[in-house]
């Protein structure tokens, strides 16, 4: 009884805590950039993103070009993210998914939810955040890894050139949160630690 007590209050705690990061973002008083005031391509707006414009996170217009179409990697199908060099990688737009969720006002979105996990991409630090959320982990591992890559349509080589981050919550495992373990296939990726299913 008092373990699922426990749970219950770390539940809430981990609620309350997303709630406030969430709520303190949207509160920023940052002047928020009218898309009239670019010359970044406009998206269709889907009704779960809250009638926001997403734009391409590094997708700027040539200065010294007089043509007005955008090149291939500044068109709505294709977006660039700075990788953890500084330089951009072009990727599908994820924006334009209906399944992607717009969360605030700087274009951070839900990328994707899986049964057992999901993915988020903060778009001032240009990262990825991936997190277990439950089923066998290891098992859940590949299966968000993969959905990653194929939901960016990009390689394995190009996803670690990116910053992502992937977590285990607290309230998922004791024992595998508090550690970002990166993607497995990548020189900085951490295994799971042992006996998880136990």
């Amino acid at each position: 009884m008092n373990k699922k007590i426990i749970i219950t209050l770390n539940i809430l705690a981990v609620i309350l805590i997303i709630g406030g990061f969430i709520y303190w973002k949207m509160q920023k008083n940052a002047p928020e950039v009218q898309p009239s005031d670019t010359n970044y391509p406009t998206f269709p707006v889907s009704q779960k993103n809250n009638g926001s414009t997403p734009k391409p996170a590094a997708a700027k217009p040539d200065e010294t070009s007089t043509s007005t179409a955008p090149k291939k990697a500044e068109s709505p199908e294709n977006i660039k993210v700075t990788t953890m060099e500084g330089e951009t990688l072009s990727m599908k737009n994820f924006y334009l998914s209906p399944y992607t969720r717009i969360i605030d006002k700087d274009n951070d979105a839900v990328v994707k939810e899986g049964v057992n996990y999901s993915f988020m991409f903060y778009a001032k630090y240009q990262s990825f955040y991936i997190s277990l959320e439950g089923g066998d982990l290891y098992i859940t591992r590949e299966e968000a890894e993969q959905a990653f890559l194929d939901k960016l349509e990009i390689t394995k080589e190009d996803a670690c050139k990116l910053y992502v981050a992937l977590t285990v919550p607290f309230t998922v495992s004791e024992k595998a949160a508090g550690t970002d373990y990166h993607l497995s296939f990548c020189p900085n990726g951490i295994p799971l630690p042992k006996n998880l299913n136990d």
